[in-house]
């Protein structure tokens, strides 16, 4: 059988190139359909990629935040440890060269005492006192020598001492200062002042006199003579406030 011919086929589309046909018709709008399905598919799985990498940047920012923190608190820790055991041996030094000192202070004290001809020498170290009220002087541990004669003071080894009971409160460090006061016949006079230093972590507190050196060099000629007495006051300056701190004073008159 002879096909018709092509010019003589019903035209696919009009001249204004819609479908001519409704099966045509549907196709074309199941095409046009098709079309935006897939492209808001397209656009859905955009945003999820754009959604995972977003997500993606935040955990590494998150990450690199909390490693940071991390190598942070490590640090802190490293810190925290080398600060303890730098206290920790300024502690055994101090209590070990307290001690030396006493030691060596009541055998002078012994050997003064056999000598006579106005050379006379002591040491105390109560009361312990509490610091409280910053830039207030407290009183401490005092003296009494008799039998004095004019001539050279010294005060070896006078200070704040690091003792079990002393403590800080509101805080962790505090400074502070001390003076030797001479006591004649009532009448005071200041004859020396130091300065010291507190610290405190969770297993002690450690005070360091920052003049001990002034107090090794100290010697200073007195025309006080007869029944003489030296009393060691402190107060804090800064800080924590500071209690049941020991005060040594070692006094020594020498003709």
């Amino acid at each position: 059988m002879a096909l018709p011919k092509l010019s003589a086929q019903q035209p696919i589309t009009r001249p204004d190139l819609t479908p001519s046909t409704p099966f045509l018709l549907f196709m074309e709008k199941t095409r046009e359909a098709q079309q935006a399905t897939d492209a808001a598919q397209q656009e859905l799985i955009d945003g999820l990629a754009q959604a995972v990498e977003d997500i993606q940047t935040v955990l590494g920012i998150a990450n690199a935040a909390a490693l940071a923190a991390a190598a942070a608190d490590a640090k802190a820790v490293a810190a925290q440890a080398a600060a303890d055991e730098l206290l920790d041996q300024t502690l055994t030094l101090a209590v070990s060269t307290q001690a030396a000192r006493s030691a060596a202070n009541a055998a002078q004290t012994t050997a003064d005492s056999a000598l006579g001809a106005g050379t006379v020498s002591d040491a105390a170290t109560d009361p312990a006192i509490d610091l409280t009220v910053t830039d207030e002087w407290v009183q401490g541990p005092q003296v009494d020598l008799t039998g004095v004669v004019a001539g050279n003071l010294t005060l070896t080894g006078t200070g704040p001492d690091t003792d079990a009971d002393v403590s800080l409160s509101g805080g962790t460090t505090a400074q502070g200062e001390f003076r030797v006061m001479e006591i004649d016949a009532g009448v005071e006079t200041l004859v020396f002042t130091g300065t010291f230093s507190a610290w405190r972590n969770e297993e002690f507190t450690a005070i360091l006199n920052q003049s001990t050196s002034a107090v090794a060099d100290f010697s200073e000629a007195r025309t006080s003579t007869g029944a003489i007495s030296y009393r060691i006051d402190a107060r804090k300056t800064s800080g924590s406030a500071i209690t049941s701190l020991s005060l040594y004073i070692y006094a020594r008159r020498a003709a």
